[in-house]
């Protein structure tokens, strides 16, 4: 085994521990950088075409982009409820021929379903794909499988209830 299989190894186990045990408050820290970083990107192209002054749209750029990440930041639980439930609503809605008030019934329903079971949802989707990656780095560097599956799960139940707790 080269190297380079070695390290891969290795950055997968580290990512795999943190993403089991800190995944979701990575999520909503990754979700509201990336909200600012939109934000900011947006605002300074429509601020810089309308005042040409490059100081002035950077400053309010900044801001604006603090003020939405944080937002972003707060509100990660009903923006995620919201997300899965107009999506989960258009699918069902497209399936059986559903349109407007029903759409918007439906929409409601299961972003209001959504937005209680969406930690749940993210805590165990982010520990098992944190324990997934600690047991394929232990598998790439030659771990039995069996002893792999144990510290992987291990990690799972771990995870879950770090943050579950937290």
């Amino acid at each position: 085994m080269n190297i380079d299989a070695i390290l891969t190894s290795f950055i997968m186990i580290i990512i795999g521990i943190v993403m089991s045990l800190f995944g979701y408050a990575m999520s909503r820290l990754l979700t509201a950088l990336a909200m600012a970083a939109i934000t900011f990107y947006l605002s300074i192209q429509y601020l810089y075409a309308h005042t040409h002054s490059l100081v002035f749209s950077s400053i309010l750029a900044i801001f604006i982009a603090l003020v939405i990440g944080g937002i972003s930041f707060v509100f990660y639980r009903a923006m995620l409820g919201i997300a899965i439930g107009i999506i989960i609503s258009t699918i069902i809605s497209r399936a059986y021929g559903f349109s407007g008030i029903q759409l918007i019934a439906l929409a409601v329903v299961f972003s209001a379903i959504a937005y209680f079971l969406s930690k749940y949802i993210v805590v165990i989707a982010l520990a098992l794909l944190g324990s997934a990656m600690i047991y394929l780095g232990l598998v790439r560097l030659g771990i039995d499988i069996f002893f792999s599956l144990i510290i992987s799960a291990i990690m799972f139940v771990a995870g879950v209830y770090i943050q579950f707790r937290g």
